[in-house]
């Protein structure tokens, strides 16, 4: 791909994304303080140049600013339809410190793996729905319960559960059929 390789951005303000992050960047690692405004800038790069992989991994989400639609950020949490769509996003490190997903955060993404961290309690329906190119995904220790169709229609192929007490799950939750991996003690 053309464009500036990876940009670090340690932020101190929620919603100023745009004023340090170029538009050249093909992988950003962000740290700090986002929102919003933030992830509507974010959506941008993604959809209309060449960013296709974010590291949120020291970043905490703030609420406030409308990113799709009418749907602002929500705090510690992945919103509604915050990359839904984002075809060309094929790799996202989400922050430590989130507590839920919300329905089709990462629907229809370019997502070939999803990393749910330990501290993730809930996600919502189709969260990762319609992922065409998703093969793998980790569900972290603390995930409680997993919506309708969270994995529905991705070709996942191997999934790794952590939690010593199986999350609960509704109907649709793959369609792939996995192979599901969890600890002999589970």
């Amino acid at each position: 791909k053309a464009g500036d390789g990876t940009e670090y951005v340690n932020l101190t303000t929620a919603g100023t994304l745009a004023d340090s992050l170029t538009t050249g960047a093909i992988k950003a690692v962000i740290s700090g303080p986002i929102n919003g405004t933030d992830i509507k800038y974010l959506r941008k790069l993604i959809n209309e140049g060449n960013l296709s992989s974010i590291d949120l991994t020291n970043a905490t989400i703030k609420s406030g600013g409308i990113y799709y639609s009418t749907y602002k950020s929500i705090f510690n949490g992945i919103g509604t339809y915050a990359f839904y769509e984002c075809s060309k996003l094929t790799s996202i490190i989400l922050p430590n410190s989130i507590t839920k997903i919300n329905s089709n955060a990462f629907a229809n993404s370019g997502l070939t793996g999803a990393f749910i961290p330990n501290t993730v309690t809930t996600v919502g329906g189709d969260a990762f729905a319609y992922c065409k190119s998703l093969n793998t995904v980790t569900v972290g220790s603390g995930v409680k319960s997993l919506a309708q169709g969270v994995f529905y229609s991705s070709p996942v192929k191997e999934a790794y559960v952590f939690a010593a007490n199986p999350p609960s799950i509704s109907a649709y939750l793959f369609s792939s059929s996995p192979v599901i991996h969890v600890y002999a003690s589970s």
